[in-house]
């Protein structure tokens, strides 16, 4: 799995559903091709443990290396680590860099991209931002006080 977008493209050109095929890339190559598992693969189990085995038409079971709930969490470790990989060379990330040298409110911010959806903002952009270390919280007495600012290494709010 590979980033979806171009430096300088917005994070909205993408949907980060788990279902979405946009997480693979078309070019590489597929090491089982879903013409030969339907041809192949009777069908596949998962046990009580939690192990993956597929039962191929010629009577000959296959076990993977991983369970269920190990191969669902490196996909979905992987799956973030490509969001915010594309958050962070997204259009809105570069704007937000140089305006958010001095502390701003979500609503500046939102309105500065020109967004009008605080939930999409929030899940999409800030939060994912926040946790990645790039943007920083001053907070205020009250929670609608609270004011982010983009971190670099040299900044003042320290």
């Amino acid at each position: 799995m590979d980033v979806r977008i171009r430096h300088g493209d917005s994070i909205y050109s993408t949907t980060k559903n788990t279902k979405d095929r946009t997480y693979i890339k078309e070019n590489k190559k597929d090491y089982f091709p879903e013409n030969i598992f339907q041809k192949y693969i009777s069908k596949g189990q998962i046990d009580q443990v939690g192990n993956i085995t597929y039962s191929f038409l010629f009577e000959l079971d296959y076990g993977i290396e991983m369970t269920y709930e190990e191969y669902v969490d490196t996909f979905e470790r992987t799956k973030a680590e490509i969001n915010l990989e594309e958050l962070l060379i997204s259009k809105e990330a570069m704007e937000l860099r140089t305006f958010c040298k001095e502390a701003r409110y979500p609503k500046e911010m939102r309105s500065h991209l020109n967004l009008t959806s605080r939930i999409s903002f929030d899940k999409r952009i800030l939060k994912p931002l926040v946790q990645a270390g790039k943007l920083n919280l001053i907070r205020g007495k009250r929670y609608n006080d609270w004011r982010y600012y983009w971190k670099e290494e040299n900044c003042m709010y320290k």
